[in-house]
Order: C-alpha cells, then sequence, then structure tokens
C-alpha cells in the first residue's frame, strides 16, 4: 500500500495536466463577443461657433443595450434623437447595427472631448469638437480652392474633323451653385459624351465634375467658343463659407478648308477601313445565278451622315441592283465610330468573262494630316454556262408550273423560244372555242343523268303500288323534251285508271318501262 500511494500520486498529475491542456485549447466565447462588439462615435463637424448645433452619430455593433448617453450632459445639452438599424457582416459573421443621433449643443467654448461612452463593458471612442466664442473673420475661397478648365483636343483642324472639348471643375469643398456652366457652341454640330459626371481625386484633394463634348466645325475660318463664368458658394466647415466665381478663357479656332476639289466628298477620318463580302464564292458562278454583295464603310472620328455612299460600278453581264443601306455610330470617351453598309443584288447574266471595276474612296487622315486613299481591287469573275438540266430538276422541284416554265424559257433556245410561243397560242385558241364546243354536250350529259334518276323512281313506284303517284311522277317527265321514252308507259296508265273496264296491271305499266333513255 506504501508503494501504490506514488503511483497514485503520478496518475493524478498527468490527469490534472491533461485537464489544463483541454480548458486552455477550448474557446471563449465571452472574449470572443466581447471582441465583435463596438461604439464607434462620429460627428458631422469638428468646428462651430457656441451657440451652434451639431449631430452626433453613436454606432453599436453586436450589443443588445444602447450607450449610455448620460455622461453628454456633463459638456453639451441633448436635444433631438432619431434611432434605426441596418444588418452588416462584420468579421463573417450577420450582426445587428444600431445607430443614433443625438443633436448636441456644446455648453462651454474651447476644446469639447465628447466619449468614451459606454454600452455594458464596451467603451466607445472620443471625438473632438473645436467651439469658438464668436464667428471668425469672413472666409472666401481661394485660387487653390477651385479651378474652371476648358480644353480641346485640336485649335487648328480641318473643317467637319472631330474636336474633343473637356469642361472641368475641380473644388475642395462642397458647393452650392444655380447653374453650373455650358458653354456656348455656335457654328459647331456637337455630341455629348458625358454630362456632369462626378469624380473624386482623393490624391489631389478634388472633387471634380467634369463634361465632355465631340465636336465638329461646320465652316473654315476663325471660330470662337466663348469663356464659361460659374459663380456659387463654398462649404468649408460649419463656420467658413463663402462666395465664389471663377472663369475659363475663351477658347479660339482657325478652321481649315477641305483639302478636295469642290463638288468632291470630304471626309476626315482616322482607322478608315473599306471592306466587302459576298453572299458565296463568286468564282462558280453560272449565268442566270444570283449573289448578294455588302460593301462596308467604318471610321472612327466621323458621324455615320459623314459616311459617303459606297457605289458598285455597273459591269457589263451583270445585272446590279442595291436592296438595302444601314448606317449606325457608336460614342466612346476616345471619340465617335461610324459605320455604314451597303448591299447589292448581283445577277449573273451571260456565260463570259466580267471584271468588276476598283472601288476608290479618298478620304483625310486626321493622325497623319494627309490624304489617303482606300481601295476594293477589281477582279475577274469567269461566269459559267448553266446546267440546263439541273436547271429543269430544281424548277421541277421547288417551283410551281409558272416556275418551271420560267426556268425552262431561262435555259432554252431561239427554236424552243418559238415551239413555246406556238404553244401557248394553240392553248389559247382551245379556250377560248371550248365553251362553244362543250355547252350542248354537258347540256346533254344532264339531261340524261336527269332522265336515269326519273326512271328508277319510275320503277320504285311501281313496285311499291301507289298508282296515283306514278301517273303523277310520269306525267311530269313525261312533258320534257327527254322525256319521250316515258310516254307509253303513261298512256297505258292513263288508260288503266280514267278508262271504264281498264284490265291493264302496274306490272305491265312497269314492262313498258324502258331500260335505258
Amino acid at each position: 500500500m506504501v508503494g501504490a500511494r506514488p503511483l497514485v500520486l503520478v496518475v493524478l498529475s498527468l490527469l490534472t495536466f491533461l485537464l489544463a491542456i483541454l480548458l486552455a485549447g477550448l474557446p471563449r466565447p465571452a472574449q470572443a463577443q466581447l471582441a465583435d462588439q463596438s461604439v464607434t462615435l462620429r460627428l458631422d463637424s469638428s468646428q462651430i461657433v457656441l451657440g451652434d448645433t451639431l449631430f452626433l452619430d453613436i454606432e453599436t455593433v453586436g450589443l443588445p443595450e444602447p450607450a449610455d448617453t448620460a455622461p453628454l450632459e456633463a459638456v453639451a445639452k441633448l436635444g433631438r434623437e432619431t434611432r434605426g438599424t441596418r444588418i452588416a457582416v462584420v468579421g463573417g459573421k450577420v450582426v445587428e447595427i444600431r445607430l443614433r443621433r443625438v443633436e448636441i449643443q456644446p455648453l462651454n467654448a474651447g476644446t469639447v472631448i465628447i466619449g468614451p461612452l459606454f454600452a455594458g463593458e464596451v467603451a466607445s471612442n472620443s471625438v473632438v469638437v473645436n467651439v469658438l466664442a464668436e464667428a471668425p473673420p469672413a472666409w472666401a475661397p481661394g485660387p487653390d480652392d477651385l479651378k474652371l478648365e476648358m480644353t480641346v483636343s485640336r485649335r487648328d483642324p480641318r473643317v467637319q474633323e472631330e474636336v474633343v472639348l473637356d469642361v472641368v471643375f475641380s473644388h475642395r469643398h462642397p458647393i452650392l451653385a444655380d447653374r453650373l456652366p455650358v458653354p456656348v457652341l455656335d457654328g459647331f454640330r456637337a455630341v455629348p459624351v458625358w454630362t456632369e459626371r462626378r469624380t473624386v481625386d482623393e490624391a489631389a484633394g478634388w472633387r471634380q465634375i467634369a463634361w465632355r463634348w465631340l465636336i465638329f466645325p461646320e465652316r473654315s475660318g476663325a471660330m470662337t467658343i466663348p469663356e464659361l463664368k460659374l459663380s456659387g458658394e463654398m462649404i468649408s466647415s460649419r463656420v467658413e463659407r463663402g462666395l465664389f466665381s471663377v472663369t475659363a478663357p475663351s477658347i479660339s479656332f482657325n478652321v481649315l478648308p477641305s483639302v478636295f476639289p469642290e463638288g468632291k466628298w470630304w471626309l476626315p477620318a482616322r482607322d478608315l477601313t473599306l471592306a466587302e463580302d459576298w453572299s458565296q464564292d463568286v468564282r462558280e458562278l453560272n449565268a442566270g445565278d444570283e449573289v448578294t454583295r455588302v460593301l462596308t464603310l467604318s471610321a472612327r472620328g466621323v458621324t455615320a451622315s459623314q459616311l459617303p455612299d459606297v457605289l458598285m460600278p455597273e459591269s457589263r453581264a451583270l445585272g446590279i441592283t442595291r436592296i438595302a443601306s444601314e448606317r449606325s455610330q457608336e460614342v466612346t470617351p476616345e471619340g465617335m465610330t461610324a459605320r455604314a453598309s451597303f448591299t447589292y443584288r448581283v445577277r449573273a447574266l451571260s456565260p463570259v468573262p466580267v471584271f468588276p471595276d476598283t472601288i476608290r474612296l479618298s478620304w483625310w487622315d486626321t493622325q497623319s494630316r494627309q490624304t489617303r486613299e482606300s481601295i476594293i481591287p477589281a477582279r475577274r469573275i469567269n461566269i459559267g454556262a448553266p446546267d440546263r438540266n439541273a436547271l429543269l430538276r430544281q424548277a421541277d422541284e421547288r417551283r410551281g408550273l409558272a416556275g418551271r416554265l420560267a426556268a425552262w424559257l431561262r435555259v432554252t433556245t431561239a427554236p424552243g423560244l418559238l415551239a413555246a410561243s406556238g404553244l401557248a397560242l394553240l392553248a389559247a385558241a382551245l379556250l377560248a372555242g371550248a365553251p362553244a364546243l362543250l355547252a350542248p354536250a354537258w347540256a346533254r350529259h344532264r339531261h340524261r343523268r336527269a332522265m336515269l334518276h326519273a326512271l328508277r323512281q319510275a320503277r320504285d313506284l311501281a313496285q311499291s303500288g301507289d298508282a296515283m303517284a306514278l301517273y303523277t311522277h310520269l306525267e311530269r317527265h313525261a312533258a320534257q323534251d327527254a322525256g319521250a321514252a316515258l310516254r307509253p308507259a303513261r298512256a297505258a296508265l292513263g288508260t288503266m285508271l280514267f278508262s271504264p273496264g281498264g284490265q291493264t296491271s302496274l306490272k305491265d305499266i312497269e314492262r313498258l318501262l324502258p331500260e335505258r333513255t
């Protein structure tokens, strides 16, 4: 028993050590919850005049109870209060954030420290406000507080050349202005890119309002955009605000005329391309085939209305018809991009080689400042003879009678055309005389069908034994021109019915009816 006591002590020591390790590894929910909880104070101004009020924002995160505002009464008079809540994710967890806005009026001039406030065991930060005993001297914004700039990408453009006009108003503090500036652009065609775009340059400390236009001078010579003026009030702080007036100087242009001869289409652009697209390989065209050719013109620095029509020159053995055209444009921060497409239906008329002419378009390159020419080169098209049998089979499969006749006439020869004309005349003559020939035959056919029907009814009445009904039926049909075959039966039946001592029976009358009329 004495030797077992040290062993028990060792086991107890080992268990105590393991329990300490386990307890050290367990999370501490109270401390973790405390780390997720916070109270934050914010003021809407750092400087006021004694007697003014300001707003104190109190934000609590993860706390069931609001912060205690009783300590505020020692340094300020409390006014109106508003409350609200919102949901946010803090530290990967969804928490409820409580917001309180309290209107306060500091009691004394000087530096007033507000906070910390407590919500349970959680303390807030402290904020400082400088309370002036009296209002400072009048403040006015200086040259470093605001500037208005108006710039252009070029002052000596060619007529109708794209120019980028930028207006930027930069200011360090909030402003109040009745009207923001808009330049007068008389003599220019203007396309807005953006209007009153507001950004913040944090590195330079500027708030900026920007405008951008793409302007196109509509005439050559001296032109001017008048100066811009902007006035209003700038607010530096609760106690510093002042009026301002700023001006951007005017911009003068020396617009150069077109370098093309009078009457030639003037196109100042950049990155112009001229392309074509055929609906099928024109090397496999046969006489009578139809294809479409799309001519596409795209350029930057021009509007869609500035792009000329791209014409497909007339060519021997080709029937050319323009069937569609489309124009579009897109405004980008770098400038205008325009596109126009023209669709032509081209029909191969004869199986001969054809050489469509070169398509040429002269334009002024605004980047290199020189005249350029874009072309679609001429090409040789060998139009083959049509496969007549294939065309006729295709016409027979896909078209009606008129279509098959048109396909046959398209590939037939002169003797064939003569034969077709003769057949057409013969068919017309037959159709013209058909009514005179067919009318009598049709009338006879109708009479024959009527009498056969009457004969069948007479036999049915004779077999039924109704002599009077049979006589009425025969009387009605025997009076007609085609009813001569019924008259003997009608006379015999009349003698049987109306003459004294008549011995004729209905079976005898039935035998008098003809087999066929």
